[in-house]
């Protein structure tokens, strides 16, 4: 990123940034302050390390924040999945459609075209309602008239927008019953195609999400690549992922080494050994690469060309991923000629189209002398640096 392009994104950021965080009166949105955020990132990288589909803040996890702020707000964090098929359900990009009955809105209502939404996402939210102490927990909260702010890190951020339009559809449009409400994810993938963001947009709801993105992580432009292209390498980032959220370097001593006064050996991953830089190097082109595809359609489609010009060059099309960003978007930038040590900048954006294109600028190499293979792994990395980025 050239210098100039970095000082023009930051204005961006200052212009953008105290409009994207207004609330409507009307529609109920959570007015989310940075305790609440921090306090939601603390809990949705602690929930991985926990047995359960979520965790909440109204018990202690790993010093999540229990302020009087934070107390006001019941926050609900859900445990992201480090294993292929909690990502694709198939070879493709795993969409399906919609449950309408579960989620009526979203749709173009005068097609009675259905949204598609990622497969294996759509199932553990579905397993997930199934769960009576989870609608409970609801249920009880609503009454209470309680806020509510679902987040997750990864594909835990995919089942809190899910759990998210959930909520909208059932109790603020369905029963007419109206609470405050948020969703706020770190580095999460994609879930819907273009009918699911239109419907958000024609809901007025776009303004209940909040997704933080760090500039190069590859996670929320994973989706934008077919299970095909990144199949051979992906179960080793995923492990990696699970290291860096979960490491392996505590074990209790068992009686014996008690005895002795020894401690057991621990038993480490060395994550050279997990994903080398010529596999983050192959594992991030195809990423690259779809993404440039998916950014390039859709550029075309708002340039509104003829049919007949569109049939033509669309002949023998490899088909692009059906995913597209909706809500809010911040993304954490930091310019090539700045200090690692300095603290990034926001640009938060609110039009989705831009912030697709976004998530491929932000995916190109600074310049021709980055090394391409450490380029890659610092985008496997600020997956999981969230936790520490979040100081504002």
């Amino acid at each position: 990123m050239t210098h100039s392009t970095y000082n023009l994104l930051t204005k961006l950021c200052f212009i953008f940034r105290k409009r994207a965080m207004e609330v409507e009166r009307d529609s109920m949105k959570l007015t989310l302050t940075n305790e609440h955020i921090k306090a939601a990132c603390i809990l949705s990288m602690n929930a991985h390390n926990h047995g359960q589909d979520y965790v909440t803040n109204t018990k202690k996890h790993g010093g999540a924040s229990s302020s009087s702020t934070t107390k006001e707000v019941l926050i609900i964090a859900f445990k992201g999945s480090m294993e292929v098929n909690g990502f694709y359900q198939d070879d493709h990009f795993g969409e399906t459609n919609v449950d309408c009955s579960m989620f009526p809105s979203l749709q173009r209502i005068a097609e009675g075209q259905l949204a598609k939404v990622n497969g294996s996402f759509l199932q553990k939210f579905k397993d997930l309602l199934n769960n009576s102490g989870f609608k409970t927990k609801l249920e009880k909260a609503v009454k209470k008239n309680k806020k509510i702010l679902f987040t997750g890190h990864s594909s835990g951020g995919a089942i809190a927008s899910l759990a998210t339009l959930w909520m909208l559809d059932e109790y603020t449009r369905k029963q007419s019953i109206r609470f405050p409400i948020g969703c706020v994810t770190f580095g999460s993938p994609l879930i819907g195609d273009g009918t699911l963001a239109h419907a958000v947009r024609r809901e007025k709801w776009a303004g209940h999400f909040t997704h933080f993105v760090m500039e190069h992580d590859i996670v929320p432009r994973m989706m934008l690549a077919p299970k095909t292209s990144v199949k051979e390498h992906l179960p080793n980032v995923l492990k990696l992922f699970q290291e860096k959220v979960n490491p392996i370097t505590t074990q209790k001593p068992n009686k014996i080494s008690k005895i002795f006064n020894k401690s057991t050996p621990v038993k480490t991953i060395d994550h050279d050994q997990l994903v080398n830089g010529k596999q983050a190097e192959e594992f991030f082109e195809h990423v690259l690469i779809n993404a440039s595809a998916v950014a390039s359609h859709d550029a075309f489609d708002l340039m509104e060309p003829t049919n007949s010009l569109k049939d033509k060059l669309s002949a023998g099309f490899v088909k692009v991923s059906p995913y597209r960003p909706f809500g809010v978007y911040v993304f954490f930038t930091q310019g090539e000629d700045l200090a690692p040590s300095t603290p990034r900048q926001q640009l938060v954006v609110e039009n989705p189209n831009a912030v697709l294109q976004l998530l491929f600028y932000f995916l190109q190499l600074p310049n021709e002398d980055q090394d391409l293979a450490q380029f890659a792994l610092q985008s496997l990395t600020e997956n999981v640096g969230y936790q520490t980025t979040i100081d504002f």
